[in-house]
């Protein structure tokens, strides 16, 4: 049989397993974590009981899960090195696709990965609600980076929460992406629940009890980082190997296969194209 290593297992990853047939390929899912976590219910998690992840087997019990990392690819004996095996083991394909996803961009701002949390996967949620607990009710929480993800986290804060709710972004408003009458609406929205807005205003540096900005710092109860994503190692070295120059994650065509390659594809958050960056 054909055999397909799939790298990841998110939202490109599931979609693809859902319609691959497993008697005509042979399939094995290479990831750290066998879960594929639903992203759209992720901040809802946080304030209510509901189900972020299934085990990927669900999807499609007929593959291969292997619980790794993809250290390297070898494009011309098309090969794949595990990360974690002794010795390195590595695992031939005939068609590699890649799903590996981002990682939380910092901006290398000092202070933020010590201090500040995340919202990616079941830990990062189960982190936030211990704190939640355990703050006093007039504490205040800071949301930094008010796109989509951090725009639905403040609207959930204000609907379950009484703190006082901190909204940070480098940008002029939130949602930027979006008609400025939805910007609109959302800032409406958040003065007249008495949001603090702090709008082109970039954080210069975080530490256990302050964020400082260029003229001026604020006290923090909590901070939540939600300023975007960049591309991971992995992505960088299947760049590099193929001699192709990318900053924002693998180009590929519209095809989604990666550019300088006959048997590879790439999809989700690693992959670059002329598409809107969305699943």
């Amino acid at each position: 049989m054909i055999n397909v290593l799939l790298v990841g297992s998110g939202w490109g990853s599931s979609g693809f397993l859902k319609n691959i047939d497993t008697e005509k390929y042979n399939v094995s899912v290479i990831s750290p974590s066998p879960f594929f976590i639903y992203t759209p219910n992720i901040i809802t998690s946080i304030f209510n009981s509901c189900l972020i992840h299934c085990n990927i087997k669900n999807i499609n019990p007929n593959i291969k899960y292997i619980k790794d990392k993809v250290e390297d690819v070898d494009f011309c004996n098309n090969k794949i090195t595990l990360k974690h095996s002794i010795p390195k083991n590595k695992l031939k394909f005939d068609y590699l696709v890649l799903a590996h996803g981002s990682e939380i961009n910092t901006f290398n701002i000092k202070g933020v990965k010590e201090n500040c949390k995340f919202i990616k996967n079941n830990k990062d949620v189960d982190n936030i609600k211990k704190s939640i607990k355990n703050l006093p009710t007039d504490a205040n929480i800071a949301v930094i980076g008010c796109s989509a993800t951090g725009s639905e986290l403040i609207g959930s804060l204000i609907d379950n929460t009484s703190f006082n709710l901190i909204a940070i972004d480098g940008l002029e408003k939130p949602l930027q992406m979006y008609k400025s009458n939805v910007s609109d609406l959302v800032l409406k929205t958040w003065k007249n629940n008495n949001v603090s807005l702090f709008f082109s205003n970039f954080v210069k540096k975080v530490d256990k009890t302050t964020i400082y900005f260029n003229n001026s710092k604020i006290n923090y109860d909590m901070a939540i980082w939600c300023g975007g994503i960049k591309k991971t190692a992995l992505s960088e070295k299947i760049n590099l190997n193929l001699g192709l120059s990318c900053r924002f994650g693998i180009p590929v065509n519209d095809f989604l296969r990666v550019k300088k390659s006959d048997n590879v594809y790439a999809m989700g958050d690693c992959a670059y194209s002329n598409c809107a960056p969305t699943a």
